[in-house]
């Protein structure tokens, strides 16, 4: 320890000191406003509440409620910027994909991995534009399997919740006793191929 620090341990700090630094130093509380945020001087008038006081102590709450909010908004800030984060890389992700069994590789590999997704899974009730390209996920133009997801198909909405049976089975296959509720998205293209 240095020689100030020494004396500082030694030296037991008492009212008087503290009111002789304030004294010499008036500039104290400019230069740390929240010392007299909180501090709090009872007014001498009994168990009366002064108005003063009373105005204080609902700043100091309010404060402490925007101080409270602002901390959640950064938080959902954050939250929110790593999202947009995850989404531009699995855009670059797809992009790079030569063949639809590419990006539905990549898109499956980034949802379990980025997004923490237990099952993820593509179905489209259509054909391939090439004969090439055909995949699962091209379920073609089958009436009994479009008849499974007509109340989403028709809504335009997308659902979460638990699914019937045989919606399970269309869409994971030997998978879809392991799963017990589902989100589905609806793609909002109307075109026709």
């Amino acid at each position: 320890m240095s020689a100030p620090e020494d004396k500082l341990a030694t030296t037991t700090i008492t009212e008087s000191i503290v009111a002789t630094y304030l004294e010499h130093h008036p500039d104290f509380f400019n230069k740390y406003p929240a010392l007299v945020a909180g501090i709090e001087l009872p007014h001498e008038s009994g168990r009366a509440v002064s108005l003063v006081e009373r105005q204080v102590a609902l700043l100091r709450e309010q404060n402490r409620q925007t101080k409270r909010r602002l901390h959640e908004l950064i938080e959902i800030a954050e939250q929110n910027e790593g999202l947009a984060r995850r989404l531009h890389r699995l855009t670059l992700s797809l992009m790079t994909a030569d063949r639809p069994a590419a990006l539905f590789k990549a898109l499956y590999a980034d949802l379990r991995q980025n997004f923490q997704a237990d099952r993820a899974v593509v179905r489209l009730f259509a054909e391939p534009a090439l004969a090439s390209h055909a995949a699962p996920e091209f379920a073609g133009k089958d009436a009994d399997a479009q008849a499974l997801f007509k109340g989403m198909l028709a809504k335009r909405q997308p659902l979460c919740g638990p699914l019937q049976a045989r919606q399970r089975a269309f869409l994971f296959g030997a998978e879809a006793d392991d799963l017990a509720s589902a989100v589905l998205e609806r793609n909002p293209c109307d075109c026709q191929p």
